[in-house]
């Protein structure tokens, strides 16, 4: 017998995933930006990464026609951002974003993965969009997390600085 979808959900919950935003530009030369929090790697050679995206989410034609995409990796003080692009479309179009190498990208990030779209895979009620990752642009910092349907942040290890693999923090605090 399956799993009901609010068990699933609540498993699920108790995952703490990373907070991305996928971005594209239409076939008008919009941006277009959505919240994601599946991305994952897929093949290192390749460079290959996936992310998930709703079918029935305004962006999923978009990001479906898409020659290219990007996805930016947010950092902890980030998290109005990502509640905006998985807002209502005039929410995401107030989201700053810059251009690098013609695609649409979120300033003050922690990582940019510039991609070629290699695949769309049907995954149930999402489109699994797979990349080739072009060009990587990564800076020092820590992850916004999403955990318990709320957005989180790293607290620092009592007594460590909270960088490196010595006193890095596991817990989580609630994000602003």
């Amino acid at each position: 017998m399956p799993v009901s979808a609010p068990r699933f959900r609540d498993a699920l919950a108790t995952v703490a995933t990373a907070v991305s935003v996928a971005t594209t530009v239409d076939r008008r030369g919009m941006s277009c930006a959505v919240t994601i929090g599946s991305l994952c790697a897929l093949s290192l050679d390749p460079p290959l990464v996936l992310f998930c995206l709703a079918r029935d989410s305004g962006s999923h034609p978009v990001f479906c026609a898409a020659d290219r995409f990007a996805v930016t990796v947010l950092a902890e003080e980030q998290a109005e951002v990502a509640r905006r692009c998985s807002g209502l479309r005039a929410a995401r179009s107030s989201v700053p974003l810059v251009l690098v190498d013609r695609l649409p990208v979120v300033p003050g990030a922690l990582a940019h993965l510039l991609c070629s779209t290699y695949a769309l895979v049907d995954g149930g009620d999402h489109t699994i969009v797979i990349g080739e990752v072009e060009h990587a642009a990564v800076r020092a910092g820590r992850p916004l997390l999403y955990h318990q349907r709320d957005f989180q942040a790293l607290a620092p290890s009592p007594g460590g600085s909270g960088e490196g693999s010595e006193g890095f923090g596991t817990e989580l605090t609630r994000a602003r």
